[in-house]
């Protein structure tokens, strides 16, 4: 046993090197040569490792220490500094790339399951690959890049974020939806409040631990650290990939932090190496030729989404003309390595067809695509612009110089966009405590039947509760309305033009049409929580096409939108004199 262990990572050892010298001879990024080595490899093709529990450890490893690395890159503070505009484009992109996927795949005869994941799949792209190959072709250092990197390290919150949820609801079993749902609340808030409590003292704990240690010392902290989280995340029913990447994000906000990557990244890259070959070990070269059709289909779905996803996301929140939303288009095609661990959940839900093989062929010939096509995207551009109508063109422009205006004054920093953000964080944090009242609840009434507590008892302590609920609602409805009401504020500085009730009625369609749009997007995830068949894929559809339809008001309101953009103004009342009196409300 020992021995065929042994011989397995020797192995694996010396083709990973192998695939990393074809992915350089060819200047691929590593991950490709590395999954199609694994595929050699595997059990589907030469049978040189074939040891499951050898497989299934190190994909266990080796995604606890991506997601650790991955959480090295990222701080709270660094979120913060991203702005308004790339958490918009990265919720958008991600939000129509699921909703395309999935209606596509439903279209394609699959079930609400495989579609789900499918379209989970398609959601996110690529850091590792992204990166290189910009790198590669000397184009990142291209004005887009920051804000799409930006982009980037929100998408992989939200993977952490959709693996936590998956694993969470494959554990729970046959549960209800509401009692997963429940337990996941439960769970990830201990995990946060955890993480919070650590987060306090880390700076000096670990402070003082560099300071007496050497670099191999600094390595066992760090993993220690990863372990610890990664352990208790297991143990709270999460993905353990997801406490590791707390994890990262506590060494990240240190003031040691290089010290720490330092020591530790030359290991992962190692682990993660060994992660993407042992995943292509999973690759069954026969699923790809029974599922040709339905690869290629996909990758023409994907293709034309990320157009659409990325396209129209950057040219509304982040004011990218011209060529700026193809690039960005191109460069984001590739799938990415979370979407090899969500392939790889969906086993445990009994989905329909090989997704890992599927994944890792759509990742691959993605990835080829972008490094061929992203130099193209002037030629591109200038074959679509011919097609363009003109009235439609400007209307586009009026509403994403709108919105990206919008975005750039909430981004300042002034009175009445530091009130905005803390009504809203107020706003925001009294929902939460809403929600933990309904689970309270509920887990109230669940004691008091295990403890056969007085009746009268149980009603006493559920009309508190619901009394405090109603007190919280109330103070949700003011603070939220006091955030709107300072965004209509904020939204008449874009133009000097346009009255406080022309603002007014053009936020309120706007951010309507948006909110019902994200509903719409999302809402297949709900029609796979109930249960419900393919036919109510329409729902969504309906959905979505009623929130824009409500944000196409915005046009004629944006008619006579000048894009003069007056930025703050103290008094700003001199130019529009009924400003004043909507301050004064």
């Amino acid at each position: 046993m020992i021995e065929e262990q042994l011989m397995t990572l020797v192995i694996l050892f010396v083709f990973a090197i192998i695939g990393g010298i074809l992915a350089a001879r060819f200047r691929q990024p590593v991950v490709l040569g590395l999954l199609i080595i694994g595929t050699l490899v595997g059990p589907f093709a030469l049978n040189l490792v074939n040891d499951q529990d050898m497989i299934g450890m190190m994909i266990e490893f080796g995604a606890i220490l991506l997601l650790f690395v991955v959480g090295l890159e990222f701080s709270a503070k660094k979120l913060m500094a991203m702005g308004t505009k790339a958490l918009m484009v990265g919720a958008f992109k991600i939000g129509i790339m699921f909703f395309i996927g999935f209606l596509a795949s439903v279209l394609f005869g699959l079930g609400v399951t495989t579609s789900l994941f499918i379209g989970i799949i398609f959601s996110f792209t690529s850091t590792v690959i992204f990166v290189k190959i910009l790198e590669q072709k000397e184009m990142i250092k291209r004005p887009e890049v920051s804000l799409l990197l930006g982009v980037l390290i929100i998408e992989d919150i939200i993977a952490v974020a959709v693996l936590t949820l998956l694993s969470g609801a494959s554990q729970a079993g046959g549960g209800s939806a509401f009692a997963t749902v429940e337990n996941l609340i439960i769970s990830i808030t201990i995990l946060i409040v955890v993480y919070i409590i650590v987060s306090k003292f880390a700076d000096r704990i670990l402070g003082l631990l560099v300071k007496n240690s050497s670099e191999e010392m600094i390595t066992f902290i760090s993993l220690a650290l990863c372990a610890g989280f990664a352990y208790l995340a297991y143990l709270l029913g999460i993905s353990p990939s997801a406490g590791a990447f707390l994890a990262g994000s506590i060494i990240s906000s240190v003031k040691e932090s290089k010290l720490f990557e330092k020591a530790v990244l030359p290991h992962s890259s190692m682990f993660s190496s060994l992660f993407f070959i042992a995943i292509g070990t999973l690759i069954d070269l026969r699923a790809i030729v029974t599922n040709i059709k339905l690869i290629l289909f996909l990758l023409a779905i994907l293709i034309i989404a990320r157009f659409v996803a990325v396209g129209m996301a950057t040219y509304l929140f982040a004011n990218f003309r011209k060529v700026k939303p193809i690039f960005s288009s191109i460069a984001m095609f590739s799938i990415g390595e979370f979407s090899l661990l969500i392939a790889k959940e969906a086993k445990l839900f009994n989905v329909s067809i090989d997704l890992v093989t599927i994944t890792a062929i759509l990742i691959f010939m993605s990835s080829i695509i972008m490094s061929l096509g992203v130099k193209s995207s002037e030629k591109i551009y200038a074959s679509l612009e011919k097609e363009r109508p003109g009235r439609f063109k400007r209307k586009m422009n009026a509403l994403g110089g709108y919105i990206s205006g919008l975005l750039d004054q909430l981004d300042n920093e002034n009175t009445n966009t530091n009130k905005f953000k803390k009504y809203s964080a107020k706003a925001g944090s009294l929902s939460l405590l809403f929600i933990f009242i309904i689970i309270g609840s509920h887990k109230l009434i669940e004691l008091g039947e295990k403890l056969a507590l007085a009746h009268i008892i149980i009603v006493v302590a559920l009309i508190s509760l619901v009394a405090i609920a109603v007190v919280i609602l109330y103070f949700i409805y003011r603070n939220t309305m006091e955030a709107y009401r300072l965004s209509v504020i904020i939204s008449s500085y874009i133009d000097r033009s346009m009255s406080v009730k022309r603002a007014d009625k053009t936020l309120r369609n706007m951010v309507l049409g948006m909110i019902v749009v994200l509903i719409g997007l999302a809402s297949p995830g709900v029609i796979f929580i109930l249960g419900l068949s393919s036919i109510y894929a329409l729902i969504p559809v309906g959905i979505v096409l009623f929130g824009i339809f409500t944000m196409s008001r915005v046009f004629k309101l944006l008619d006579h939108f000048s894009n003069d953009f007056a930025g703050y103004v103290p008094e700003y009342k001199k130019y529009n004199p009924d400003l004043a009196r909507f301050q004064k409300k």
